[in-house]
């Protein structure tokens, strides 16, 4: 199309304004004006002699206008309000706000109501008042997500990838890909670029099971994404990034057989043993906060008595999740703490001192430092403690041990 701001050479078209900063500006408005007053076809000067057959601007109206009309509007940011040309015959009017309600209510999103747009038919000519629609603008906002930034995040996500389905997704995302999955499949790529299973898995879990049957080069292209919290895809057409901050959660065997190298019963040669096993690299290890080994239980405990229930823990981490967001902010959890933020939390000497040895005798990486130091605050505010103690800082180390698994 040619540009709409040169006057003599845009005879029809559409113009669009936006300010890219995201800062409101009338600027926009101004521009605007300039673009359609440029426009020199059938719109601003043809069918009717006083306005045309439909030249003229549409622009975003500030919140404080919208509030003025509306008493209910949740925070700003949070809704949105759609122009809407309906037509003149009520009964035909009344059939499309229902469709469209329909179909706003299937996107999980609740109406606030319906209100006409003021409009002064007596300025326009003969032509365009004959075929005029009913404009009016219909208000809407997420229907049980409250404003939630990492619901929306979700939803986004699911929206853009075409599983949004009948409605805003009920929880967190879970994830589940087959060993065989490609780098592609898991990061993203392809042409177009396209989400992978580490993006879908945004603030949820994504679940790794048979870890040491996954290809070595797609487990080691997770180690960037669990460290930024982000995947960049780099194609010809350009550069895409994508959300990917996810609980990695992951199972496997200690052996191809299963039984383990401490079993009698196992018949797996040391090579091959050896050659499963480093599938895990250590550098990805690293990134893993907690690493257990899961011993066959003894029938009698599987027959025995229950363990703590489900709402006991539950109660004990949101009363833990309640504590790091009151230290880190809204939303946060010391996974997310920076290298800084996590020396900077309180820890006795004795737990500082444990630290230090074991930085030394180990030779441990900075990684592996500062994720030992934000396991053993979540440890401490676990048990409700203001301070790291010794007892914490022991049990987020051996807690971090892959020798042990």
């Amino acid at each position: 199309m040619p540009d709409p701001f040169e006057r003599g050479r845009a005879s029809c078209g559409v113009g669009f304004v936006a300010q890219l900063s995201g800062v409101p500006s009338h600027e926009c408005v101004r521009r605007g004006v300039e673009c359609l007053v440029n426009m020199d076809h059938r719109g601003a000067e043809g069918a009717d002699e006083k306005t045309g057959d439909g030249a003229g601007i549409m622009l975003q109206l500030p919140d404080r206008l919208l509030r003025t009309v509306w008493d209910d509007l949740p925070a700003l940011g949070s809704y949105g309000v759609a122009m809407c040309f309906l037509p003149a015959d009520p009964v035909r009017r009344g059939a499309l706000e229902g469709v469209v309600e329909e179909a706003c209510a299937g996107r999980g999103l609740r109406s606030l109501g319906w209100r006409d747009v003021p409009v002064e038919p007596a300025c326009l000519g003969h032509v365009a008042r004959d075929c005029m629609p009913v404009i009016r603008r219909l208000a809407v906002a997420a229907d049980r997500f409250d404003g939630d930034a990492e619901a929306l995040e979700v939803a986004r996500i699911a929206s853009a990838t075409g599983r949004l389905g009948a409605g805003l997704p009920a929880g967190r995302p879970f994830r589940a890909p087959h060993h065989t999955i490609s780098a592609a499949g898991l990061i993203g790529g392809g042409t177009p670029p396209r989400p992978g299973e580490v993006t879908l898995a945004h603030r949820g879990v994504l679940f790794l099971d048979e870890l040491c049957e996954f290809r070595r080069d797609v487990l080691e292209a997770l180690r960037a994404p669990l460290e930024s919290g982000e995947v960049a895809i780099a194609r010809a057409g350009g550069r895409r990034r994508l959300p990917c901050r996810f609980m990695l959660i992951a199972a496997s065997n200690p052996c191809p057989c299963g039984r383990g190298e401490d079993d009698p019963d196992c018949t797996c040669p040391g090579a091959s043993v050896q050659r499963y096993q480093g599938k895990l690299s250590g550098a990805l290890a690293d990134r893993i906060d907690l690493l257990a080994a899961v011993a066959q239980p003894a029938a009698a405990a599987i027959g025995g008595a229950p363990g703590e229930s489900s709402a006991a823990v539950r109660d004990r981490v949101c009363a833990a999740r309640e504590r790091q967001e009151a230290r880190l902010g809204p939303g946060r959890c010391n996974a997310e703490m920076t290298p800084t933020e996590a020396r900077e939390c309180e820890v006795d000497p004795a737990a500082a001192a444990l630290l230090a040895d074991l930085y030394a005798r180990r030779r441990l990486s900075g990684r592996a430092h500062d994720r030992a130091l934000r396991l053993a605050r979540t440890v401490a505010d676990l048990e409700g403690a203001a301070r790291i103690g010794e007892a914490q800082m022991a049990q987020a180390v051996q807690l971090r041990r892959r020798d042990r698994v």
